[in-house]
């Protein structure tokens, strides 16, 4: 019986021993034949005597593809491809070659595994106009136009995200001004003298019908999202161009889709008028607006560049002021009818309307307070009284602005350093004085403006590493926000639980479906296709449109995505 089982043991050692050493043999057979393969079509034109190409092979091994895996790469893209060998020389069999590619592929898919190598990212990276923009949003809710307060973006490779640490004296102090604007707006500063915004609409723009985002029964206008900072009174202007006309246009302006105002344009009294045309019965008349026409003004048609102004009381915060034009019918009536004046050269073509040409907005005027604002609900988190002192309630404050602002816990340093900045401005406000002088500090912080990622203690040079969760919830947001981690991101990191796979597949989801991920595709949109570089030099070509009909059958680019780890 021990004889039986001695037997099958040992049958059972040397099945095994010999499966090993055949498929030990096996892979020297493979290796042998990829040198064989090489030696025969590729040695000839790439070796250390010829150099074609710049390419010598025979200096790297096929059986070590780890060793030269750049150049091992490059072998497989033109074996691929069919380019090498070149076309006129011998060709190895279609197995063969397909072989070859198999087995280098795979060896290199096996070094990559063992050995990854995540790359590196620049230690300081300072936030772009645009994600400086969009951290404002996210921070304050307030929707503000970076590129009116800070320079253009370094561009490198078609992208304006790459930006290492190039702070300038003069872009510093364009940060400061840029917080000071910010901070002011957001809080609501009393002490906000009037000025004026002015909206231009491009000559190029065609105003004879309704545009996509204007209601229906309009034609042309314009339409502003535009923030105003106090409770207070506000003028607003509304400036034509195109063709002096003596037909009547009716041009409305409106505030959040209620009218405000409703101006007669080319609709004076013509004291020459026929008596026919005075007597014409109704049915040959123009037919009436579909909207209640009141408070109209009768304007001097002959200087329209004069606009059309009115000054009204508006609350604080964001609202969408629009100034449009009624659609007219297009049936001509049966009296006679005096035809436009002059019609108007402009850069899109021929005018035989007026138009919309601008939209200022000026104030504000006799202020009554701060208002009600997105951005005070969501910067005051408390307010003092009720057994809450001014000083708590500040902290308080501030240490939610600094983990938002900063994308990490505050420490007792940041709101030391903060809370002088808010006595100094509380010692000549009030506490909204003080808050808003800290939030200042804050939006001009390196902190906030620049990311800092720091190699953890005892890392070797080039080694790989874990990068922390806080370091990784910002490269989450800002590859696919371009923006600051939000509350939910920042907990996790916090807690230490998003550099667990399952966890960050499930952020990586649910950020994809928020509408901030929109900024991932704009980003590839405009920056891998040079949408911005086109849009200084044709700024009313729909740059969108011409790519999505261009590429469409073009496969997308594949963007590194955000890696856990980090090269050191």
């Amino acid at each position: 019986m021990r004889n039986r089982l001695w037997t099958a043991a040992s049958i059972t050692s040397v099945t095994l021993i010999l499966g090993s050493l055949g498929g030990h043999a096996s892979a020297q057979s493979q290796q042998s034949k990829a040198r064989e393969l090489l030696g025969q079509y590729c040695y000839s034109c790439h070796s250390q005597k010829v150099k074609a190409g710049g390419l010598v092979l025979e200096r790297v091994d096929p059986d070590h593809v780890a060793g030269g895996a750049a150049v091992w790469e490059k072998v497989v893209r033109k074996l691929h491809s069919g380019m090498m060998p070149p076309p006129g020389l011998p060709q190895p069999p279609k197995a063969s070659r397909d072989g070859l590619v198999t087995n280098l592929e795979t060896s290199l898919d096996k070094a990559a595994a063992e050995a990854p190598n995540p790359g590196r990212v620049e230690t300081f990276h300072r936030l772009n106009r645009t994600e400086y923009q969009n951290a404002v949003r996210d921070l304050l809710d307030l929707d503000i136009d970076a590129a009116s307060m800070l320079p253009v973006d370094d561009v490198s490779h078609g992208f304006d995200n790459m930006a290492g640490l190039r702070i300038s004296t003069v872009l510093m102090e364009r940060y400061i001004t840029a917080a000071r604007k910010i901070s002011r707006l957001a809080v609501g500063d009393m002490k906000t003298t009037p000025a004026e915004d002015e909206f231009r609409v491009s000559s190029e723009l065609r105003q004879d019908e309704r545009f996509a985002d204007m209601p229906f029964g309009t034609r042309g206008g314009a339409i502003y999202r535009y923030t105003f900072p106090l409770d207070a009174e506000y003028a607003i202007q509304i400036k034509l161009s195109g063709a002096q006309t003596a037909d009547k246009h009716e041009l409305e302006l409106s505030i959040d889709g209620e009218r405000v105002k409703l101006f007669q344009v080319g609709a004076r009294a013509d004291a020459k008028t026929s008596a026919a045309s005075k007597n014409a019965p109704p049915s040959a008349s123009m037919p009436p607006p579909a909207r209640p026409v009141k408070d109209v003004d009768a304007a001097d048609d002959a200087q329209p560049e004069k606009g059309y102004s009115i000054r009204l009381p508006v609350k604080a915060g964001p609202h969408d002021v629009m100034a449009v034009f009624l659609a007219k019918t297009e049936a001509v009536p049966e009296t006679t009818r005096k035809l436009q004046l002059r019609p108007a050269h402009n850069a899109g073509g021929l005018q035989y309307e007026p138009y919309v040409a601008s939209l200022m907005v000026g104030g504000p005027y006799k202020a009554t307070g701060p208002g009600d604002t997105p951005s005070r609900r969501r910067i005051f988190s408390c307010h003092p009284g009720a057994g809450l002192s001014e000083g708590t309630c500040a902290k308080q404050i501030l240490t939610t602005l600094v983990r938002r602002a900063y994308r990490r816990p505050a420490t007792p340093e940041d709101l030391q350093q903060l809370l002088k900045f808010y006595d100094l401005g509380r010692s000549s406000g009030d506490f909204d004085a003080g808050i808003e002088m800290s939030l200042r500090m804050i939006l001009a912080n390196p902190n906030f403006i620049v990311r800092i990622e720091r190699d953890p203690a005892g890392a070797k040079a080039g080694t790989n590493y874990k990068i922390g969760n806080l370091e990784l919830a910002s490269r989450l947001s800002f590859f696919l926000w371009s923006s600051i981690p939000d509350d939910r991101l920042l907990d996790l990191a916090t807690s230490g639980k998003l550099s667990d796979p399952v966890v960050q597949t499930a952020e990586v989801r649910r950020m994809l479906v928020d509408p901030k991920a929109e900024a991932l595709v704009r980003n590839l949109r405009h920056s891998g296709f040079t949408c911005e570089i086109w849009s200084r030099f044709y700024p009313m070509r729909n740059c969108s449109r011409i790519l999505t009909t261009t590429f469409a059958m073009r496969s997308a680019p594949r963007p590194k995505c955000s890696s856990a780890h980090h090269a050191g």
